[in-house]
């Protein structure tokens, strides 16, 4: 019905108005913020930060990270989702970079139940990543902390994930892109990469109202080092 797209159209106005307030006004603040597992969603904050519709998404990244069966690296662990399917998939060793110190405990929960290494690295990647070394695979997906970064906040760590890859190495990420790459994220990651490809996830079921994803698909880029 007509009147039915018009409330959409202004609550979705009024929640893009409300949340632009909620983000961290630094950094740090984001460890701050109430996390809560609430049945099939990760609150942090007023932020929906993860939800159970995306597990075929994690499967299909988890798949690309562990193609080698090596050490893979994952830029945020959230619910867990992708790190599970990492372990069913295998790998050698897993290490995750988590600044939230709930889902720190999470992770570590989490950890003591596998039967592989796991590194737990609390704190942002941006102060991170650099003192650690390299890995076979990394997989990215972290919640942007400013409005700008908002489906965008997996590019400046494209170079980083370069120099943290053996030859061979595979990095993936949440892309926040349903059919194709923005122009300038493709041309700057086939700068970086020898190689690049993209597949989709299909059959997505985000709820109506999610704050994050409303599409029932989204690419899964593939960026390789030779």
């Amino acid at each position: 019905m007509w009147w039915q797209k018009i409330t959409d159209e202004i609550r979705d106005r009024y929640t893009d108005w409300r949340m632009a307030s909620h983000f961290p006004k630094k950094r740090d603040d984001w460890k701050d913020m109430k996390a809560v597992y609430d049945g099939d969603t990760l609150y942090i904050g007023d932020w929906e930060v993860m939800q159970e519709w995306e597990k075929p998404l994690m499967k299909s990244l988890a798949r690309e990270a562990t193609r080698s069966h090596g050490h893979v690296l994952e830029v945020g662990f959230g619910m867990g989702i992708s790190a599970t399917f990492v372990m069913e998939f295998g790998c050698t060793k897993y290490t995750v970079i988590e600044p939230h110190p709930t889902v720190i405990e999470k992770a570590r929960d989490w950890a003591a139940e596998q039967s592989v290494p796991v590194e737990i690295v609390q704190g942002f990647w941006q102060e991170e990543i650099h003192r650690l070394g390299k890995f076979d695979a990394i997989l990215f997906d972290t919640f942007p902390l400013k409005k700008e970064e908002a489906g965008k906040n997996h590019v400046p760590f494209f170079e980083e994930a370069r120099e943290h890859l053996n030859p061979g190495g595979v990095f993936t990420y949440y892309s926040d892109a349903e059919d194709t790459l923005p122009e300038e994220d493709l041309k700057l990651l086939l700068d970086i990469f020898d190689e690049v490809r993209l597949s989709k996830v299909r059959g997505l079921q985000p709820p109506k109202h999610s704050q994050y994803w409303g599409s029932s698909s989204m690419l899964v880029p593939v960026c390789i080092l030779h």
